[in-house]
């Protein structure tokens, strides 16, 4: 009696998750139960990065104090902009995001802090941080002069403007949303996938 032999990874489970789900076969996909067209057309990057990480969407009082946190939080430190100002235009922009983030987490106090309260804060100073990095970055290398958040912008709308320097429309801002929701999240990423199957 021979076993039956399965080409590939066809069938085969690699891991189980409640915070996302793929049918690959329906080319459906969800977060935490929500189908993706419905988050896409309906919510924010903000309330679906509250979802992925809570398990539930917010409440108003709570998107509102996590949006407050997350802009305290979109100031991008002068040490990191001088880095950006001094860099080659032929710098490998996902090479200066690397060392950028690396050389951010060596001025947090509790970069040694491994508790779930802690990782959630580093979390939320990097969900932060990032479309402001990517935006400077971007500006630095046109010679010119990076901006500074404004307040009535979430993540969307501010990587719009500070990319670009001029406010964006209604509907650029619901297509950055709907972009930046599509890409949160999809199970295994194909980095974690390999290792995982090689063991």
């Amino acid at each position: 009696m021979s076993e039956e032999f399965i080409k590939g990874l066809e069938g085969v489970t690699a891991a189980q998750s409640s915070i996302c789900r793929i049918d690959g076969q329906k080319g459906r996909l969800f977060y935490r139960g929500y189908a993706i067209e419905e988050l896409a057309q309906h919510a924010t990057f903000e309330e679906v990065i509250y979802l992925l990480w809570h398990g539930e969407l917010p409440t108003k009082s709570q998107l509102m104090k996590f949006k407050e946190t997350l802009f305290k939080n979109m100031t991008l430190p002068s040490f990191l902009t001088q880095h950006l100002t001094h860099l080659p235009r032929t710098s490998s922009p996902m090479t200066v995001l690397r060392t950028c983030i690396s050389m951010f987490a060596s001025y947090d106090p509790t970069d040694d802090e491994v508790s779930p309260e802690s990782n959630e804060v580093k979390s939320q100073r990097v969900m932060a941080l990032m479309p402001v990095l990517i935006a400077a970055l971007w500006r630095a290398k046109q010679h010119q002069n990076m901006l500074k958040p404004k307040k009535e912008l979430g993540i969307a709308g501010n990587f719009l403007y500070l990319l670009k320097g001029k406010m964006p429309t209604q509907e650029e801002v619901k297509m950055m949303d709907a972009c930046l929701i599509l890409h949160a999240e999809h199970g295994l990423n194909a980095s974690t996938f390999a290792p995982r199957v090689t063991v």
